[in-house]
């Protein structure tokens, strides 16, 4: 949906990260213990091979890399297992993304490695037409984003930065009763600021050092959702979002601006679209039981400037609840 996603959290993980005023219209416990998220580039797919296997070693994949010059080629992944039910969640969330591309006889590696543990509160008031919540989340982050010299034999861990910090996370959602259901969300992001400490419990997965991560200032996200209902079970969730609108970043409007739209047929399928930081996305979903797979096409910006080198990417996600 373009990243427009603040006021369609709907599951524990979702609530925890997205917008933690979700909690508040959960109405009984459930887990899921399996939770995968899979983001290959298009440039990763294009290369699938015998040498897909080296991509964890930086070195064994320079092959590739050389014979693609120019091309972003990378891929990631997260494990995202939670509980949540009325009115709390406690999920636990590990990601990595790393890619890299040669420029001519040097290389830009960019690699992020998180480990979240998160709990959260919920509460809902006038029957469901207030919903409020907070969450907290450790942050253990590693991230090396560096340009060097490719004959310096260079790592994936390559001058990484690894710390830990407290991040602190209000949501805020108010729906109108009337035709509609319009929905109105404000969620307020590292409260107080998100301050790395050269703390870090990544040291064994993300072996490089060179201090601290920047530390992350609060920012405030906005959101307007609209839900028309077709009949037959079918139903559209329109949002609109402005992300960081205190205006924390360099980013320009048309960066921060985004809109989606998902068709939602009985709560079993999704068809989604929509278009965010300068490009497009499209997704669909199906839904069994406690069940739910997904697949998406989507965009992002990996260069230094707004739509300059887009990095297309794909992203496969499938998640079973115990109950």
């Amino acid at each position: 949906m373009g990243d427009a996603f603040l006021p369609v959290a709907e599951n524990g993980m979702e609530a925890l990260f997205y917008n933690p005023a979700a909690l508040g219209h959960l109405t009984s416990i459930h887990s899921d213990p399996i939770n995968i998220t899979l983001s290959p580039n298009s440039n990763y797919m294009t290369n699938l091979g015998g040498s897909s296997l080296k991509f964890l070693n930086l070195p064994n994949y320079m092959g590739t890399l050389n014979t693609h010059p120019e091309a972003v080629i990378g891929a990631g992944g997260a494990v995202a297992p939670s509980v949540y039910g009325k009115g709390f969640g406690l999920g636990l969330l590990f990601e990595n993304y790393r890619y890299a591309r040669v420029e001519g006889d040097e290389i830009q590696i960019k690699n992020h490695f998180q480990l979240i543990p998160a709990v959260g509160v919920g509460v809902s008031l006038a029957h469901g037409i207030v919903r409020m919540g907070y969450s907290a989340q450790l942050v253990n982050k590693a991230i090396a984003d560096t340009q060097v010299k490719t004959d310096t034999n260079p790592t994936w861990d390559t001058n990484m930065k690894q710390g830990t910090a407290i991040s602190h996370t209000v949501g805020y959602a108010f729906t109108l009763p009337f035709r509609y259901l319009p929905e109105f969300d404000v969620v307020a992001r590292n409260i107080g600021a998100a301050r790395f400490s050269n703390i870090s419990f990544l040291k064994a997965v993300a072996k490089g050092g060179t201090g601290a991560p920047e530390n992350e200032p609060m920012t405030f996200d906005a959101a307007l959702k609209m839900q028309p209902k077709i009949g037959g079970g079918v139903y559209i969730n329109w949002v609109l979002e402005l992300r960081d609108f205190s205006r924390q970043s360099s980013a320009t409007l048309r960066q921060r601006l985004a809109t989606g739209v998902e068709f939602a047929f009985r709560d079993t399928f999704y068809i989604r679209g929509g278009f965010g930081s300068g490009y497009p996305s499209a997704g669909l979903g199906l839904k069994r039981g406690h069940s739910e797979f997904s697949f998406a096409w989507y965009s992002q910006e990996v260069g230094t400037g707004f739509q300059n080198h887009k990095d297309n990417r794909w992203m496969i996600q499938y998640r079973v609840g115990a109950f």
